[in-house]
């Protein structure tokens, strides 16, 4: 997805690239076959069944974010907002007014473990969807 937001950008500054069919291609699969808990927010089978990870949210939300810009779409900015607001349900800490690094759908306590690295991919996610 991160490789696919570049060719959005670039895309966008310069049509002659033709990055078309690349951004296609990532985005289709970001969109259509992108692992997804029950609900629809980008997830992971590994390491354990159904988590979601930090580094995942701006790997697979901006690009989407950046297609319906490039697009006009709205689809796509409607699928942006709605795993911003999935992945912040489960990872944002209010009391620490920081983002978890994982969650584990199978856990009944979830640890919040703050890794600057990890709330970085959170900001930038925002910053890119913004």
């Amino acid at each position: 997805g991160a490789v696919c937001a570049s060719m959005i950008k670039a895309e966008k500054v310069d049509s002659t690239l033709c990055l078309r069919p690349l951004i296609d291609s990532y985005i289709s699969y970001v969109m259509n076959r992108e692992y997804r808990l029950s609900d629809g927010i980008f997830a992971r089978t590994r390491p354990h069944f159904n988590t979601v990870w930090l580094d995942d949210m701006f790997m697979g939300i901006p690009p989407v974010a950046l297609m319906g810009s490039l697009t006009g779409n709205n689809q796509y900015y409607s699928e942006a907002v709605s795993q911003v607001l999935g992945f912040a349900d489960r990872m944002f800490v209010p009391e620490a007014g920081l983002f978890r690094h994982g969650w584990v759908e199978a856990m009944q306590f979830h640890p919040a473990f703050f890794w600057g690295r990890a709330n970085g991919w959170a900001l930038l996610t925002l910053c890119e969807v913004l």
